[in-house]
């Protein structure tokens, strides 16, 4: 069954203030939209030839990342395996450090705050846009998503509350 705009938008504020605990809105906007933009270009351009607009190195895709929920050392996994090359291959700078302990937490509490993080993801499998995936929804599904998001981090920051 498909979830409404309303929805997505309800469970991802939910999810997000939960996890950022601790942490400053405007850091945890970093973490938060980095993982649905890897998403998004690993389902568009994996496998695409090095003409593509972006270039995902093997084994840099979000099907990676997926799979290193609830294991131990997955800030570091996210990090070298996955952003550096994937930043590398395409000049992408200001990329989070998944691996922070002060960000994050560190042990246990890293592992569940990633694990969580990433499975914010799996929300865009149950969001149809108007019944296409959203890698082929096209560029302007994630803004649409995560738009709302976006606006009320700004609202509570303006207000001071962090």
């Amino acid at each position: 069954m498909a979830m409404k705009r309303s929805e997505l938008h309800s469970s991802l504020w939910s999810s997000c203030d939960e996890l950022r605990r601790g942490m400053d809105a405007s850091q945890y906007t970093g973490y938060v939209l980095v993982l649905p933009f890897i998403k998004y270009v690993s389902e568009k351009y994996l496998g695409q030839p090095h003409d593509a607009p972006i270039v995902i190195p093997p084994g840099a895709s979000f099907r990676e990342m997926v799979a290193l929920k609830g294991k131990p050392d997955i800030g570091d996994q996210i990090n070298k395996p996955i952003i550096a090359p994937l930043a590398n291959a395409n000049r992408l700078s200001a990329m989070p450090d998944f691996n922070d302990p002060f960000k994050l937490g560190s042990g246990k509490q890293m592992v569940e705050r990633l694990s969580k993080l990433i499975a914010l993801e799996d929300l865009f499998e149950r969001f149809s846009h108007f019944g296409v995936p959203p890698a082929k929804a096209g560029p302007l599904f994630l803004p649409a998503a995560y738009r709302p998001l976006a606006q009320e981090y700004r609202y509570w920051r303006m207000l001071g509350v962090r």
